[in-house]
């Protein structure tokens, strides 16, 4: 992320775990919490398929 790259995040569901779509979620928004100070949210948590993104921009 030093060099101005987007950084994308994501959680992959196997078979019946997608019904916990909110703790994929909760391990995403928890990820983005911890890098707050180097990194900002560009997209929120969003369920693709069987995929959970989400999407970092850096700071300047």
């Amino acid at each position: 992320m030093n060099d101005g790259c987007k950084l994308k995040a994501y959680v992959f569901f196997k078979g019946r775990q997608i019904i916990f779509k909110d703790k994929g979620e909760m391990i995403l928004l928890k990820l983005a919490q911890e890098l707050e100070e180097i990194a900002k949210v560009d997209q929120l948590p969003k369920l693709e398929g069987k995929k959970m993104n989400m999407l970092l921009t850096p700071l300047k």
